[in-house]
């Protein structure tokens, strides 16, 4: 973590001025980030991303959702059990 102060110095050691800097046109954050906390935001900012990088090229997404810290602890064993592949999207299998 950085204090303003300590940014500032930052900014002052390698001459950056940001008062001085060009206004970027785009928006602040990328729809991507502000969708990320949200129910299926990655998932969904996962495919928009491919869908920017890799126009009409389809890619499958398979998702596997966990809700609350019990479910994330138990999601991760299984992935370190080797139960989910998330590259052939079998994670499916190993949660019903």
């Amino acid at each position: 973590m950085l204090t303003f102060r300590e940014v500032e110095q930052i900014f002052e050691a390698v001459g950056i001025s940001p008062a001085e800097l060009e206004e970027d046109p785009s928006e602040h954050s990328s729809t991507a980030g502000r969708i990320y906390a949200r129910t299926g935001g990655v998932s969904e900012a996962i495919a928009n991303t491919l869908e920017r990088l890799r126009p009409g090229r389809a890619v499958k997404i398979r998702a596997v959702q966990a809700d609350g810290v019990q479910d994330c602890r138990k999601l991760l064993k299984e992935v370190l059990k080797g139960k989910i592949d998330a590259a052939t999207g079998d994670a499916w299998a190993a949660r019903r």
